[in-house]
């Protein structure tokens, strides 16, 4: 299991819940349509916006933590351009989510 920092309930996350993803979890290492790992295209300052296969936007904050999920494109995060990902799952498997930094 891992630990959670209370963001759940921070100002720093909104949105709905998608499945066993809450704003405010970290984000689990998931691979993308184009065969990559969600974590090797997180690298640098940048927040990531994984779209899923049915349409649901997740933004991700460069320290991992979901900042929200939602419908609505993000194309800047605290002042830098969002990077944009296809996830070709619509929902997380379990084992996914069991697989999450720590």
């Amino acid at each position: 299991m891992y630990e959670t920092d209370d963001y759940r309930a921070s100002s720093l996350s909104s949105g709905a819940p998608m499945g066993h993803l809450y704003p405010g979890d970290r984000m689990p290492n998931v691979q993308l349509a184009n065969g990559t790992m969600l974590f090797d295209g997180m690298r640098g300052t940048h927040a990531t916006e994984v779209v899923t296969k049915k349409a649901a936007r997740i933004l991700i904050r460069p320290d991992g933590y979901i900042a929200s999920i939602g419908t609505q494109p993000t194309r800047e995060y605290a002042g830098e351009g969002t990077h944009v990902a296809q996830w070709p799952a619509g929902e997380i498997r379990e084992h996914e989510f069991e697989s999450k930094w720590v």
